[in-house]
């Protein structure tokens, strides 16, 4: 028997015994996965601990120098998801977010994706809850304005204007 035939004869028997215990082999690859996967995790959080001002500046490079490539697929990923999760009819509602220092009130007709964003500003979202449904932009900017003229907190209905 030659060399050739010796390996190819092993590697059939090595299937062979792999097929018999499979259940055997994949429960122990979890297993090992796991415990791994602890260490690997407790390892991680003490290098970002001990490395915070490092990582921070690492990053900042990141992001100057791929700062057009993150910009344009966060713009794709948000108007894909946008109109997903939007209102259907053209219907808006005006919301309130009770949690902030003052009540804050505005309107969308996307609420996921409006919640989303107020979330990474730092505002609160836990308990935010629907004020009224309006059947069209210009209503929802109204009821939203009357709310700002009771004290409640938000933009206005002003639109941010780019500066060239």
């Amino acid at each position: 028997m030659t060399k050739e035939e010796k390996r190819l004869k092993a590697n059939e028997r090595r299937r062979q015994l792999y097929e018999m215990n499979k259940e055997k082999v994949n429960a122990r690859k979890r297993e090992l996965y796991k415990v791994n996967r602890e260490k690997v995790l407790e390892r991680t959080a003490i290098y970002k601990s001990n490395n915070k001002e490092k990582i921070s500046k690492r990053m900042k490079v990141y992001y100057q120098d791929n700062k057009d490539g993150i910009r344009s697929k966060q713009k794709i990923y948000d108007s894909s998801h946008y109109d997903a999760h939007k209102l259907s009819g053209g219907v808006h509602i005006v919301y309130c977010l009770p949690n902030e220092d003052i009540p804050y009130c505005g309107m969308t007709s996307n609420p996921k994706y409006r919640m989303r964003k107020h979330r990474s500003i730092g505002r609160d979202t836990s308990d935010w809850f629907i004020l009224q449904h309006c059947s069209s932009e210009k209503e929802a900017r109204e009821i939203e304005a009357n709310y700002h003229k009771q004290g409640y907190s938000g933009r206005q209905g002003k639109k941010m204007k780019k500066v060239a």
